[in-house]
């Protein structure tokens, strides 16, 4: 009788983990799925973006930093095409574990260095659009094309060096049963803080000042020149731009955090791969402001698609 038991059980047992692996099979049909939609979209959006802000008259900082928004919100998605077969569990659910373990660490590598470089340009647009807002006389003599460009390279290098430990883990791993000193200070601390709460507390503090300041304009739209209304809608643009990142920023270290919880560890799938949905869509959206709230960028997609001349 107890041996009828134990067999029932683990023929129970063996019927669960049959219909989980079912289950996770499904949910990472729908996420490659959806993956690569937004992906798609969100390196179009971006192509013709960057097309219609090179067409821009105006050489400001604004236009700069839209326009490398543009290229590194590109980078990271389609470095992240490399990523979906381990995101996806397709490497472990059709067994490429082994073929694919050997590029997976430099495609990561790429993919990190261009999600850390698109969160601090996402923070320099943000300090860009402050301080148009705050001192607009002194603007143009202290956001400058030329000195961002070279923020931008510094940024660059150091998204460069700061995301080397990644491909140095893997060639080094930790030493088993011990402690795990890159998971702690690199991963929890390090990334913590400048990948996650650093930008998104300096880009809502900031946002909340550009929000300020659109209400304000709002009472005196009546009287308000071209000029002035104009700056107006780039403001809305920025703001809305700033608030997804925001959002997505905050889901992507919930589901992140949800993660580590071992009470949730069926659900593991789950969380990590909303939180890189939401990751894409930060980095695929930004086209759909610029038609909202740019009448000129409207014009001007509307030329490109129909194939007419940009003036």
């Amino acid at each position: 009788m107890q041996t009828m038991d134990n067999t029932e059980y683990y023929s129970d047992y063996e019927a669960n983990d049959t219909r989980r692996g079912d289950i996770e099979q499904n949910i990472a049909i729908i996420y490659i799925a959806l993956s690569v939609c937004i992906i798609i979209f969100g390196v179009i959006g971006n192509i013709l973006s960057l097309i219609v802000l090179k067409k821009e008259n105006e050489q400001s900082s604004r236009v700069f930093l839209l326009k490398t928004l543009a290229i590194t919100d590109s980078l990271f998605l389609i470095s992240y095409i490399g990523l979906i077969p381990e995101d996806g569990y397709v490497a472990e659910l059709w067994d490429l574990e082994d073929s694919y373990d050997n590029v997976k660490w430099i495609l990561m590598y790429f993919n990190h260095t261009a999600s850390t470089l698109t969160t601090w340009v996402i923070v320099l647009v943000t300090i860009d659009r402050y301080i148009h807002i705050a001192k607009p006389l002194r603007a143009s003599l202290i956001a400058t094309v030329k000195r961002m460009r070279v923020v931008m390279g510094a940024l660059t290098v150091t998204a460069a060096i700061y995301n080397l430990p990644l491909i140095v883990w893997h060639y080094y791993p930790t030493e088993e049963n011990g402690p795990d000193y890159y998971f702690i200070i690199y991963e929890c601390v390090l990334n913590f803080i400048f990948r996650f709460v650093g930008p998104v507390i300096t880009v809502t503090v900031l946002n909340i000042k550009l929000i300020r300041s659109v209400r304000q304009s709002r009472i005196k739209t009546e009287h308000q020149t071209q000029e002035k209304k104009e700056e107006r809608k780039q403001t809305l643009t920025m703001i809305s731009i700033l608030s997804v990142f925001i959002i997505c920023s905050l889901i992507n270290v919930g589901g992140r955090m949800l993660v580590l919880n071992d009470k949730l560890s069926e659900l593991e799938f789950v969380f990590y791969n909303t939180a890189n949905l939401f990751l894409l869509c930060n980095s695929a959206c930004n086209v759909i402001f610029y038609f909202l709230f740019g009448k000129s960028f409207r014009e001007k997609l509307k030329k490109i698609i129909c194939c007419d001349k940009l003036n």
